[in-house]
């Protein structure tokens, strides 16, 4: 089983066992969460889109940072963070795209879900 084991949060609950986590969701979406800010890149339709959102200040993710100069560099900080993961973790789905390893786009049909390590579900 891959991760890092939760024990130390028993004897100390403000014990830190990770300074991100990273989630997937089919071929359409990576995000990863750093602290109180969160990254997410996906890809419909032909477009890709990112979304910063620093969740202390707006933990319902209305307000899109992204095109904020003040936040350029986070946005750099992040991407890298959230691709140096896919690579680390063999996610074959193109970030720049988020296409399937066979080349499918998500166009809303069955049996297009793709895990990250497993390919195609």
């Amino acid at each position: 089983m891959e991760g890092r084991s939760l024990a130390p949060l028993l004897k100390n609950p403000r014990e830190r066992v990770r300074d991100s986590i990273f989630y997937a969701y089919r071929h359409l979406q990576r995000g990863v969460r750093a602290g109180d800010w969160k990254l997410i890149l996906y890809h419909v339709d032909g477009q890709r889109t990112t979304q910063l959102f620093h969740l202390k200040d707006d933990p319902w993710e209305t307000r899109n940072l992204v095109d904020e100069p003040a936040h350029a560099g986070r946005v750099r900080e992040l991407t890298a963070l959230l691709i140096d993961w896919m690579r680390r973790s063999d996610d074959r789905c193109d970030p720049r795209q988020m296409v399937a390893p066979d080349g499918t786009r998500h166009q809303g049909r069955v049996g297009t879900d793709l895990h990250p390590r497993r390919g195609m579900v």
